[in-house]
């Protein structure tokens, strides 16, 4: 009998979780955000601490943890991750485009 797939950690039927969706259900080890909160509103960023936590339980897997750590510059528990933009996957970029546009004359 052959086995199933088992999906990678992130995945539901309906689509994938991005690795904030996946943390954000605990709330943060370093600043107590509450669950579904981001440690910071504006820009919005959590701790890699609560990245960790997501990872060391199973929900965050492999390939989305490298994402996760390619957006930081120093590896630390209480280091603030940019949350990616949905567009481009850009750290620290918005979704929405930033007016006056300088490239426009």
């Amino acid at each position: 009998m052959a086995r199933l797939a088992q999906p990678e950690p992130g995945m539901t039927g309906r689509k994938t979780l991005t690795p904030e969706e996946t943390a954000r259900p605990a709330p943060c080890s370093v600043c107590f955000a509450r669950p579904g909160a981001p440690c910071e509103r504006s820009p919005e960023r959590d701790h890699l601490a609560r990245f960790l936590d997501g990872h060391a339980n199973g929900a965050i897997g492999r390939e989305a943890m490298s994402a996760v750590l390619a957006r930081i510059e120093v590896i630390a528990k209480g280091a603030l991750v940019p949350a990616a933009c949905s567009c481009c996957g850009v750290p620290g970029q918005s979704d929405t485009p930033q007016w006056p546009d300088p490239d426009v004359a």
